[in-house]
């Protein structure tokens, strides 16, 4: 079977598992979609997954990062459309698309105020080394920001503040915030 019949099939089979019951299942195809993907496989999949799941911030996130990654121009209209949380649109677009420079600049978690679910979004974006400077304060960097969400209240922030100093390069151990010693706490 040639390539591109194989990643015609893989897009298929992804469009099948939006269609699932299980949330998990369908966050995990729509991520893989962000990263395999296509606008003439996926789109109409990606939308029916969004609507299914509007009220699930985590499957939202995950499908905008898909829109984001298959077909960006149709980001402007889908806040419009759907009346999505801003925040949470251009945090998951930043993962897999570009946006407009003023949109990344306006954007700003405060953490203290913040859901979790946005949190964990710049927390990713952190990791893939994707966030813009300054992403939570102006006048903290963001390695100052995952330090302190290292101790955030909400144990799956914590967890994504130790997966982004993993991830990112430029992070270590010391912009935890937590005493290592208490890493399995």
């Amino acid at each position: 079977m040639p390539g591109h019949e194989r990643q015609g099939v893989l897009r298929n089979k992804l469009n099948g598992m939006l269609f699932n019951s299980d949330p998990k299942v369908v966050r995990w195809a729509l991520n893989t979609i962000a990263l395999a993907g296509c606008r003439d496989a996926n789109d109409e999949a990606v939308g029916y997954a969004l609507e299914k799941y509007g009220n699930d911030p985590e499957v939202v996130a995950a499908a905008v990062a898909a829109i984001a990654a298959i077909n960006p121009a149709s980001l402007k209209s889908l806040g419009k459309k759907r009346k999505l949380d801003k925040d949470i649109l251009v945090l998951a677009s930043l993962q897999h698309g570009k946006l407009d420079e003023a949109q990344v600049r306006n954007t700003k978690i405060d953490i203290e105020q913040a859901a979790s679910e946005v949190l964990k979004l710049a927390l990713v974006l952190v990791g893939m080394a994707k966030a813009p400077e300054f992403l939570f304060h102006p006048r903290h960097d963001n390695a100052a920001i995952v330090t302190a969400l290292g101790k955030h209240h909400d144990p799956v922030v914590s967890q994504y503040s130790v997966w982004a100093i993993t991830e990112n390069e430029s992070l270590g151990v010391g912009d935890l915030g937590i005493d290592v010693h208490h890493l399995d706490d």
